[in-house]
């Protein structure tokens, strides 16, 4: 093998060494692990990386906690340089749109690598070379929805003493329109997922920054933003109960009507 316990043998190149480091992890468990280098994963193949994470599965020694700290280190410095390619981005597509269908049926928690892949066409290694487990997936797509969030509130913000309703706002609503399974996905059936929470902490949070800025913050405006986030969010949830009638584009002035009336107690 031309490892023992995490000591490579002399005469072997960096790519070669590197390698037996990480083989020492599937052998030696976390012995192994103690040795690995952290600036050698960006000279991995695709090919080696499949392949050390189907054995990290296999070997008796590594406890599950220790392989998914591997992959995750493996996994982060593949992605770091792969996202740029066209077909990496494709790949993530894939899986994207096979979770957020597998996710109308079920939970997170009870959906398996196998059957995301099979629906979404491509091998398991293909899905380890990217991502460490499904967790870590939904954790991306959920920062990716985040990072929109945030990109709302940076338009709506500057606007709000505007009466002409952003047009970030009217997409925002076109954008739940037309995809019903998206909403579902991350929000939950009621609103009540875990990310619908973060979502509105953000959204608070952003307010709650403009406010104190301008010298506010107190806790009666704490409260009326606390009413204005769960309104809205209470709000989308009856529209989209109604079959997402009014249209998206009256149901965003409905909503920038009330934005604005609670701006004016603030």
């Amino acid at each position: 093998m031309g490892c023992i316990f995490g000591k490579c043998l002399p005469g072997m190149g960096p790519v070669k060494r590197h390698k037996n480091h990480l083989w020492s992890i599937v052998a030696h468990g976390a012995w192994g692990a103690k040795h690995i280098p952290h600036n050698i994963f960006p000279t991995f193949t695709a090919h080696f990386v499949q392949k050390v994470v189907k054995n990290l599965d296999k070997s008796p020694q590594n406890d599950y906690s220790l392989t998914i700290q591997i992959r995750r280190k493996v996994v982060c410095a593949m992605n770091a340089k792969g996202d740029a390619n066209r077909s990496v981005r494709q790949t993530k597509q894939r899986l994207y749109e096979a979770l957020i269908h597998l996710l109308q049926q079920k939970s997170l928690r009870e959906i398996t690598v196998r059957e995301l892949t099979e629906l979404a066409g491509i091998s398991r290694g293909t899905f380890y070379f990217h991502y460490a487990d499904i967790y870590a997936l939904m954790e991306q797509m959920e920062s990716v929805q985040l990072a929109r969030l945030e990109s709302l509130m940076d338009n709506l913000i500057p606007n709000i003493s505007r009466e002409d309703v952003p047009p970030a706002l009217t997409a925002l609503f076109s954008y739940m329109n037309d995809n019903p399974e998206v909403c579902h996905a991350f929000y939950g059936k009621n609103w009540e997922s875990d990310f619908t929470r973060n979502a509105k902490e953000l959204i608070a949070r952003r307010c709650l920054g403009q406010l104190q800025a301008n010298g506010g913050g107190t806790q009666r405006q704490q409260y009326l933003l606390a009413f204005a986030v769960n309104g809205c969010f209470g709000s989308i949830v009856a529209w989209q109960d109604a079959g997402c009638q009014p249209p998206p584009e009256e149901m965003a002035a409905i909503t920038w009507q009330a934005i604005r009336a609670v701006k004016e107690l603030l």
